[in-house]
């Protein structure tokens, strides 16, 4: 009896704490609930205003795609209003050199003083959207290149000044990805800018001698193209061929390639092998009727006329 009266003395005096009776455990409870809820409302807002961005941008892309290159620039910049990245701002730069290309297109002379001007402008809106892009993330070795193309289009147009910031650019892009040999052809490419062929094919000579690449082979091939030097041409294209056998732009190329130097009947090959890689490639359709038919090859030629009618 005395056990029992004791036991129920103290589980009557047991001092008890909860959340709510203890001001303590209350107060911090509450503050961890508040700036739980705080900071998922806070990441919500965010992922939001990312995907409404990215919403934008990929519409100002599809104008762009279409033609309507004012409107997407208009909706890319409303992309940026609500979140701004660095791929937002690179895209941006290249629609001006879009505009600059237009601007030449129409008058076809860059002599003009109020032509300068506009490409001086629309230039200037170029570079100041790749160093947004650069002040956003200075490590991206793409924010590097496109300052690079930036300045390496204006080299090309013979603005002073240019030549130095686009080699700088491109070292600095290095300095970020020194194992990527691409960045040998942009600096090729900014060789022929200014005229300087012998530069460029030093230059993708010995980035091919250190790792073959697709586009170095490419870039040597336009510039045996530019000298009429069509053996090499030929040589380049099909180590270009070898390292990427399933891009159907490069078989194209080659059947084009073929179809101009008479050799048809590979011309039809290459067009062949592109409709092969790429059943939607319209165009190859065409080039290898034309060229089935050149080669002799007239029923196979109908065939393909055939198909395209229907």
């Amino acid at each position: 009896l005395v056990f029992f009266l004791d036991y129920h003395y103290i589980k009557k005096t047991e001092t008890s704490v909860s959340f709510m009776n203890d001001p303590r455990s209350s107060f911090f409870g509450i503050l961890i609930t508040c700036s739980s809820i705080i900071i998922t409302l806070w990441i919500l807002f965010v992922v939001v205003h990312q995907y409404r961005a990215l919403h934008y941008y990929q519409l100002g892309i599809a104008d762009s795609n279409r033609g309507s290159v004012d409107t997407g620039l208009d909706t890319i910049n409303r992309a940026v209003t609500i979140a701004d990245n660095d791929i937002f701002q690179r895209q941006l730069s290249q629609i001006a050199l879009v505009k600059i290309q237009t601007l030449i297109n129409k008058n076809q002379s860059t002599n003009s003083t109020a032509l300068a001007e506009q490409i001086k402008t629309w230039g200037s809106n170029a570079v100041s959207h790749t160093e947004r892009a650069l002040a956003y993330n200075p490590y991206n070795t793409l924010n590097w290149i496109n300052q690079g193309d930036i300045y390496r289009f204006m080299a090309k147009l013979g603005i002073a000044g240019t030549y130095d910031k686009s080699l700088y650019a491109y070292h600095r892009a290095q300095k970020t990805s020194p194992h990527d040999v691409n960045i040998d052809v942009y600096l090729a490419q900014l060789e022929l800018a200014i005229g300087n062929t012998a530069e460029a094919k030093k230059i993708l000579q010995a980035s091919i001698d250190k790792q073959p690449t697709r586009d170095a082979y490419v870039t040597h091939y336009q510039i045996a193209l530019s000298e009429r030097n069509m053996e090499n041409a030929d040589i380049m294209l099909v180590q270009a061929l070898q390292l990427d056998p399933k891009n159907p732009d490069l078989y194209y190329e080659y059947g084009l390639f073929s179809y101009a130097q008479a050799n048809y009947q590979r011309a039809a090959q290459s067009f062949n092998q592109v409709i092969t890689l790429d059943a939607t490639y319209t165009q190859a359709y065409y080039y290898l009727a034309v060229a089935l038919e050149k080669s002799g090859n007239t029923a196979d030629a109908q065939q393909v006329i055939t198909w395209l009618r229907n």
